[in-house]
């Protein structure tokens, strides 16, 4: 697979994630309190919200490059570079921990192999010895998949920042070694004052058409005033809805109502996106957190003699079950930041104030 669709590749797979549920905030994800905002860091580009040491200077390498890379295509509209550098980051580091962990599920299903066959012998050991079999042939091949997919994600950040793979690799060893996925440190907005609308290419270019246009009557002022005047109020989380907006006879007016419309569609589908997929990592790490208390029980009930190695075992592999399922979520959640950001033109954390009404 060449670069170029290794990076294609990976921007569509990124957008087949499925979601649940309804929506909640990040900070169910996060114990500790952050500090207040300070205005430079609200200036701050929105990817610094993922507070990733490497980023910045990915970031800046694919925008120092002689010529860009183009922007590739992300459902109805495309991701800027910005955006493309995060989404291949997120990528690399989500696939390449589950492949991790994966190998991690392989070598307990050997070790559990091991145990059971020096054991004394049981009627249905010839069963539980080859249901390991076809679960570690089943671990095996999700290894796979996800070694593919972290070199898609690492062959389209060498394609945006100019970097090799190898280079890649070696600046973000650290980065791969943790456990810990990027999180967006900021709350999942229950909505958006629609004027983020403004900060999108398309709704600028429609609207700069509108104030080139010709003023002569009262009537085509009152026409004109239409295309701003639906780009206040809020949107809503509303998957597949388009807003309904009011008609002009004026075809620059029209055309603004039509491109808005289009476009807080497309904000909308995304923030309901990020609410869904927050609620279900929400969930799910409260999930992880249970099982991990459960694992350090069995091992404590071990040391008395009240559990065997086996039970541990039973215990991490049920772990790392949900350890990939999180991982998988988290990643799902870190991209939907990102696809509102870039659908906001980045926008979607300094929009915290009241909307004109």
């Amino acid at each position: 697979m060449s670069q170029r669709a290794a990076a294609v590749a990976l921007l569509c797979l990124a957008l087949t994630v499925t979601c649940e549920a309804r929506t909640a905030s990040v900070e169910e994800l996060r114990a500790d309190a952050r500090p207040q905002a300070t205005v430079s860091e609200a200036m701050s580009p929105w990817w610094t919200a993922f507070n990733e040491a490497p980023l910045p200077a990915l970031q800046r390498a694919a925008a120092s490059r002689p010529q860009a890379a183009p922007a590739l295509s992300s459902g109805s509209s495309s991701l800027p570079l910005d955006a493309q550098v995060a989404a291949a980051y997120v990528g690399l580091r989500t696939f390449h921990l589950r492949w991790r962990l994966a190998l991690e599920m392989r070598d307990t299903l050997e070790l559990q192999r091991r145990v059971l066959a020096a054991a004394p012998p049981i009627a249905a050991m010839g069963e539980a010895l080859k249901t390991i079999d076809q679960r570690r042939a089943t671990c095996d091949r999700l290894a796979a998949a996800m070694q593919s997919q972290r070199d898609a994600s690492v062959n389209a950040l060498a394609v945006l920042t100019g970097k090799s793979v190898q280079d890649l690799f070696g600046e973000l060893h650290d980065a791969l070694e943790s456990h810990d996925l990027p999180a967006f440190d900021a709350p999942t907005p229950e909505r958006l004052p629609r004027s983020v609308l403004m900060s999108r290419p398309d709704v600028s270019a429609s609207r700069s058409l509108i104030a080139l246009g010709p003023r002569s009557s009262p009537e085509v002022q009152r026409q004109l005033a239409i295309g701003p005047a639906n780009l206040t109020g809020w949107i809503a989380a509303a998957p597949g809805a388009v807003p309904s907006m009011p008609g002009s006879e004026l075809p620059d007016v029209q055309n603004l109502l039509t491109v808005s419309a289009q476009a807080e569609s497309e904000v909308s589908a995304d923030l309901s996106a990020l609410q869904q997929r927050t609620v279900r990592a929400a969930r799910l790490f409260e999930v992880v957190k249970s099982r991990q208390m459960e694992l350090e029980a069995v091992k404590r009930r071990q040391q008395v003699g009240a559990a065997t190695q086996h039970d541990v075992i039973l215990g991490t592999q049920a772990l790392l079950v949900d350890d990939d399922e999180l991982a998988a979520s988290a990643g799902e959640l870190a991209y939907a930041w990102i696809r509102l950001q870039a659908s906001t033109g980045g926008q979607a954390l300094q929009a915290r104030g009241q909307p004109d009404e």
